[in-house]
């Protein structure tokens, strides 16, 4: 699954962990990511890797866009 996402800053994603490894790729902005309890700060460029089942969190320090790919395919109800 390919997602593209738009933040404004604030915006959060709580913690929470899933089934599929999760790739992001920040795009544009700045965000704070938590991955497996280590936090960095995340700019252009920036590539994380979130294992399967590992706990994760996203905070928005300001606008800006990333792109998400989860594999194997991520099902999202009503998508």
């Amino acid at each position: 699954t390919f997602g593209h996402y738009e933040f404004k800053k604030g915006a959060d994603i709580h913690e929470h962990g899933h089934e599929q490894e999760e790739v992001w790729h920040v795009l544009e902005g700045t965000l704070e990511i938590t991955i497996g309890g280590k936090t960095e700060i995340a700019g252009p460029g920036f590539v994380g890797i979130v294992p399967p089942h590992v706990k994760h969190s996203v905070v928005a320090l300001s606008d800006g866009k990333a792109t998400v790919v989860d594999t194997p395919r991520r099902v999202i109800p009503g998508v």
